[in-house]
């Protein structure tokens, strides 16, 4: 049944224009804005969402039922119950946190490694190494946009990676800001004219018998709405190995 909410209503906090953690006035803890149960409402104390299935009754003419969800423990006896609310509900939403909700969502992937020599093959020392991406796409260099909207509040997200950083295991650590170019036969001893490396060193003697290479994805996450703006660090590595030998001279 359509109900009030028990006790006396604070009126919302004045908007300073700066990101306000949202604070429960009955116990003083700080929660999360916005999350499954809804967007956080100061005035009413609660969680709110749209009523999937509101009273045939409109007190006024413009406005919408809401669910309500008190913190648990913070009204004994007390579970959801819905609210008329004139206009837009007055909820608190953490543009940030709609952002990283967004980040979760795309499912930003790890790259795969392309690389010579292929791995279970070994390559010969002082011949170049050619690194590169090797399944470029929008999950995994981007750019990636998208949106999410929540008590009013819309965030837009845009992903894209300004560069990937390679660790070639033998203490050298370059920065290649495109996917790389793919070895091609034609390219004979040629070095990658986008990312690439050269061993000094046969990795015989190491663990494995093999150098770790490691690719970093660095992305650029950039947000905006809710008057808002701002960037999320986010990075993926992914790893493989590269075996290096020597030529040895026929007697």
């Amino acid at each position: 049944m359509p109900g009030q909410a028990p006790g006396k209503h604070k009126p919302p906090r004045a908007d300073s224009g700066v990101p306000q953690p949202c604070v429960s006035e009955i116990t003083g803890a700080t929660i999360p804005c916005a999350g499954s149960d809804g967007a956080w409402s100061d005035k009413y104390q609660c969680y709110l969402r749209s009523d999937p299935n509101p009273p045939n009754s409109s007190p006024g003419k413009t406005g919408a039922w809401y669910i309500c969800r008190p913190l648990p423990g913070t009204a004994s006896g007390i579970l959801d119950y819905e609210v008329w609310i004139d206009g837009p509900p007055p909820v608190a939403v953490d543009p940030g946190q709609l952002a990283r909700q967004i980040l979760a969502r795309i499912q930003l992937r790890r790259v795969g490694i392309g690389i010579t020599p292929t791995p279970g093959n070994t390559g010969v020392l002082g011949l170049p190494t050619y690194l590169w991406v090797a399944d470029p796409g929008p999950h995994t260099l981007g750019p990636m946009t998208d949106s999410a909207s929540e008590g009013g509040v819309t965030v837009t997200l845009t992903a894209r990676v300004g560069k990937v950083a390679w660790d070639l295991g033998d203490g050298t650590t370059i920065s290649c800001a495109g996917p790389g170019t793919p070895y091609q036969d034609s390219f004979g001893a040629r070095p990658s004219p986008t990312c690439g490396h050269t061993y000094s060193r046969p990795s015989t003697d190491l663990p494995g018998g093999a150098y770790r290479v490691t690719a970093t994805a660095v992305w650029d996450v950039a947000w905006t709405g809710g008057g808002q703006s701002g960037q999320l660090p986010f990075d993926v590595s992914s790893s493989t190995t590269v075996r290096i030998g020597e030529v040895q001279a026929l007697s």
